[in-house]
């Protein structure tokens, strides 16, 4: 599993995103960050239209997608239904 983390340093919620991200990060949880200013091709490609957006991408494809800002226990909800617990 790979969670495709977009967001902006202008974007209030997804700073707070990334402090509650973390600790799965530090757990072993592949995070790309991207910055949607900075490579806004991907965001395109995608189709992020706003952000923080998560996506989680098993095997290449894209199997759920979340348009907030999750708290730490929203997070591993959301983690754990895709089979990443810590």
């Amino acid at each position: 599993m790979k969670v495709l983390k977009f967001s902006a340093p202008w974007c209030g919620p997804c700073q707070q995103l990334a402090k509650n991200i973390h600790k799965f990060e530090v757990a072993g949880l592949q995070v790309e960050n991207i910055n949607i200013d900075d490579e806004p091709e991907k965001a395109s490609h995608y189709g992020v239209m706003s952000v923080p957006t998560l996506i989680i991408v098993i095997n290449n494809n894209e199997v759920e997608r979340v348009n907030s800002a999750l708290s730490e226990d929203q997070l591993e909800i959301l983690f754990s239904r895709h089979g990443f617990s810590i």
